[in-house]
């Protein structure tokens, strides 16, 4: 892990990483660098917010793909959008961007 990484995370965390470093437990280091590497994030706010909301606007759904992989590809642009303080889309909102994103296979649902 870069230096940078952390001290992004011992910014964020505090004693959540030094409990994690403490005790050497993978699981614990895992979900303290989740928290803040939701996003690649190059330190330019406003591109990298830009960037969030364009890819978060792309996603459709592959060929194949299952409801749950796309329902979490969906979760993790928004995690991530969130861990970059941008407005996230409200319930509604979300489940008509998840209906709008659906193949063909669910055409009945548009």
């Amino acid at each position: 892990m870069s230096e940078e990484s952390v001290e992004k995370i011992k910014e964020q965390l505090g004693d959540l990483w030094e409990q994690s470093e403490r005790d050497q437990d993978p699981v614990a280091l895992w979900k303290t660098i989740k928290v803040t590497h939701t996003a690649y994030n190059t330190g330019a706010l406003f591109f990298d917010q830009s960037s969030l909301n364009k890819g978060y606007n792309e996603i459709k759904m592959l060929r194949g793909e299952t409801l749950i992989s796309l329902k979490t590809r969906m979760t993790t642009a928004l995690k991530a959008m969130e861990s970059l303080g941008m407005i996230i889309p409200d319930d509604v909102q979300q489940a008509q961007d998840f209906i709008e994103k659906l193949d063909q296979r669910f055409r009945n649902l548009r």
